[in-house]
């Protein structure tokens, strides 16, 4: 009789140790659900700020690079055309976009090729062929500068991909631990109960 109520007593504690231990676990994989749902939206937040800035500079891109293409052809037209007329219509929209437009968007590279070739133009003794070299000259500049540009755009593109695959690796990190937790939690359960199992069939 009393090997049978110290045995029911063990069985009841070792019931409330189960609760106890399904409690705690349950708790600790709520705590990191709302972790990992925190740290997703915080993620989400940073990812949609930085889709946003990579917009923005693609339309600046777009517009530096229709600029670029526009003020090479102008300058060529104004070194090798021969039709004087063509030449001076050529000449008023390079002065409109470098005294303008062009000047929003080019950077260290590209602006000293255009004051020389400016400069040139203003020159009464300049030559068909110091204007060539100089559109040649810009051209290159203006080359090197898209090159410089979108090498950029490129690695702000391939550093937001790698945060949105750290960011996709780190959910799946969270999820493979809060079903381990789980998974314990089963195994425990079904220790004790083959435990309890056994030792009513002792007693």
């Amino acid at each position: 009789m009393l090997i049978t109520i110290l045995m029911q007593d063990a069985q009841g504690n070792h019931g409330l140790t189960v609760e106890i231990i399904s409690i705690v676990v349950a708790f600790a994989g709520a705590i990191l659900a709302v972790y990992s749902t925190i740290r997703t939206t915080q993620a989400n937040k940073e990812l949609t700020s930085l889709q946003h800035a990579l917009n923005v500079r693609n339309k600046f891109l777009e517009r530096q690079t229709d600029l670029y293409f526009e003020a090479s052809g102008l300058a060529s037209r104004i070194a090798t055309n021969t039709s004087e007329q063509d030449v001076q219509e050529a000449i008023v929209r390079f002065n409109e976009i470098y005294w303008g437009e062009l000047a929003v968007v080019e950077d260290s590279i590209v602006e000293p090729a255009m004051v020389d070739f400016k400069r040139l133009l203003e020159r009464e003794d300049c030559s068909k062929r110091d204007l060539k070299l100089s559109a040649l000259k810009l051209s290159r500049a203006l080359r090197d500068s898209l090159n410089k540009s979108w090498k950029a755009e490129l690695s702000e593109i391939q550093h937001l991909r790698t945060e949105d695959t750290q960011d996709t690796s780190h959910e799946s990190n969270d999820k493979i631990e809060e079903d381990e937790m789980i998974s314990q939690d089963s195994d425990s359960s079904d220790q004790d109960s083959e435990t309890q199992t056994k030792e009513g069939e002792e007693s």
